[in-house]
């Protein structure tokens, strides 16, 4: 699995598996964040987040969708 080296990135990605969400990498080369609640709306990201916005983006969309991060 491809990842991003931003340490941001990373962390998001250990605590949506650590609260029981799904992180994969989707056929169109975007990282897709399931939350285990199907009601929850998924979010998305490129597989290489290297602008500082995409991320900060990221940590936002899983904030509004109740990750604690």
């Amino acid at each position: 699995m491809k990842a991003s080296k931003d340490s941001l990135f990373q962390h998001l990605k250990e605590v949506a598996i650590a609260h029981g969400w799904k992180v994969e990498l989707n056929k169109n080369s975007h990282w897709c964040f399931t939350p285990s609640d199907p009601k929850i709306p998924k979010a998305y990201t490129s597989s290489t987040p290297g602008d500082k916005r995409a991320v900060l983006n990221l940590r936002r969309d899983l904030r509004q969708r109740g990750l604690q991060v």
